[in-house]
């Protein structure tokens, strides 16, 4: 596995730094690492192509199996390098997080050479919900008359946390956030969680999504363990 960011930015480094120690954790073998070049140009909107080229020249002579691209879809050099990486290695797995995540947006840039490429979200996609969490994306859909958002489920479930927390609150703010803090949902929308003492919920499901045909389908809904996650 090849494991690449888009240094200096900070989200890239620092989501390029949490694979590579879980990779190694889960026994993979973490072949090289890397940054892709800077951008052409004090407005940073031109992709260095002769520097890309060079990069991924540099990737394919370590022969991965995979590539774990830590930066978002909104970098000009991402297009030209996903290219040339399928163009050099054509079966290699492409792999990136939540910052590549833009759809349509990833295709439309990128073309073809996406196609296949896995990406991760940090919450469960709606298709993959289940029990009540199914119940709401059928009801939701139906009244809107639509799809939406991944992140509406969640967003129903944060409400419903609250009013819950404020119902069994004496009405004070300092009342309302401890009733939060000790709430444990079972079964919920986006199912089981509590609230760890820094106001984080112990929620760790990430849905991992393919390009196919130009559209992201989710395929998996996974929950990482905690030492994973960096949580212990």
């Amino acid at each position: 596995m090849f494991v690449a960011d888009n240094a200096p930015d900070p989200y890239g480094v620092g989501i390029a730094a949490s694979f590579a120690t879980a990779a190694q954790q889960l026994g993979l073998n973490i072949i090289g690492r890397g940054s892709w070049p800077a951008l052409v140009g004090g407005n940073q909107s031109l992709p260095n192509l002769p520097a890309v080229s060079a990069f991924v020249r540099r990737i394919a002579s370590t022969h991965p199996d995979g590539i774990f691209l830590a930066g978002f879809q909104g970098d000009p050099d991402v297009a030209p390098l996903i290219q040339g990486l399928r163009a050099a290695m054509p079966d290699v797995r492409l792999i990136g997080p939540d910052g590549f995540a833009a759809f349509p947006d990833l295709v439309r840039d990128v073309g073809p050479a996406v196609e296949g490429m896995l990406i991760s979200q940090p919450q469960i996609a709606p298709s993959l919900l289940r029990g009540p969490g199914a119940q709401f994306v059928a009801q939701f859909g139906k009244q809107i008359g639509g799809t939406f958002y991944p992140a509406t489920p969640y967003a129903a479930q944060a409400a419903d946390v609250l009013l819950d927390a404020i119902a069994r609150s004496n009405g004070t703010r300092a009342s309302v956030t401890q009733a939060l803090f000790a709430t444990r949902v079972r079964n919920g929308i986006t199912g089981s969680f509590a609230f760890t003492p820094t106001g984080d919920t112990t929620a760790g499901s990430v849905t991992i999504i393919r390009i196919e045909r130009g559209k992201p389908v989710p395929v998996s809904a996974i929950t990482p363990s905690a030492s994973l996650r960096g949580g212990g």
